[in-house]
């Protein structure tokens, strides 16, 4: 069927000659997602969830979204390297103490975790992380990948 739909054969054998070098940008993207997520787990474990029941239509830090493990750290990063919601999720990690959000300003222990969950709040320098890594994640891989491609067919076409 391949053969027989020209269009569909030119696409096709796009996608074969750049198959290599999409597993290499690939595996590099890969690479990039798992040191951010370790990145963001030392930086943002203790960090506080909001309380979900006085805040609707929350988007930010939550159950399902935040650095407390390191597969819910990955997720979360994939998340925002899609661009859902990854300025929500950064001011939820640089929220500091107010009424509505009663955070600890000083670092708690393994047992004061364990006890009552996590509930310092943002580090300052949080900006930072985020949008180094949209830069460089979002913005930087994902037009490798576009430009890989656009080569293969161009390569294909000659």
């Amino acid at each position: 069927m391949v053969k027989r739909f020209r269009k569909l054969h030119r696409i096709f054998n796009t996608f074969v000659v750049a198959l290599p070098n999409l597993v290499q940008v690939g595996s590099l993207l890969l690479l990039f997602l798992i040191i951010f997520a370790v990145l963001g787990q030392f930086l943002f474990a203790k960090v506080m969830l909001p309380d979900k029941s006085k805040l609707q239509q929350y988007v930010g830090l939550d159950i399902h979204a935040n650095f407390q493990s390191f597969g819910e750290a990955l997720l979360t990063l994939v998340r925002m390297s899609t661009g859902e919601a990854w300025n929500e999720i950064m001011w939820s990690c640089t929220r500091r103490r107010s009424i509505l959000y009663q955070c600890q300003e000083t670092e708690q222990d393994y047992a004061s975790i364990k006890a009552n969950g996590p509930l310092e709040c943002g580090p300052n320098f949080s900006i930072a992380y985020y949008v180094t890594f949209v830069i460089a994640g979002v913005f930087i891989m994902m037009n490798m990948f576009i430009s890989i491609i656009l080569d293969g067919y161009n390569i294909s076409n000659e």
